[in-house]
């Protein structure tokens, strides 16, 4: 599989767990969490301190979120 299909692949599911995201709003990943959002895709934020993130319930660790996710980024 060439990177470009494994991106392509990735991105054909449009929820997934964005592992990480930071809990102040000016950071590099929010902002990525906010764009990916804007284009229409469903991440489902992941961080072990946080509740909520960007309005959306925030989970600990991926094993939490419900319903499951199939990708992580």
């Amino acid at each position: 599989m060439t990177s470009r299909a494994a991106i392509d692949g990735f991105l054909a599911q449009k929820r997934f767990a964005f592992v990480g995201v930071s809990r102040q709003a000016s950071d590099f990943s929010r902002v990525i969490f906010r764009e990916f959002r804007a284009k229409g895709f469903d991440p489902v934020p992941v961080h072990p301190q946080a509740t909520e993130i960007e309005g959306q319930p925030c989970y600990p660790q991926v094993q939490n979120i419900q319903p499951p996710v199939d990708r992580a980024l």
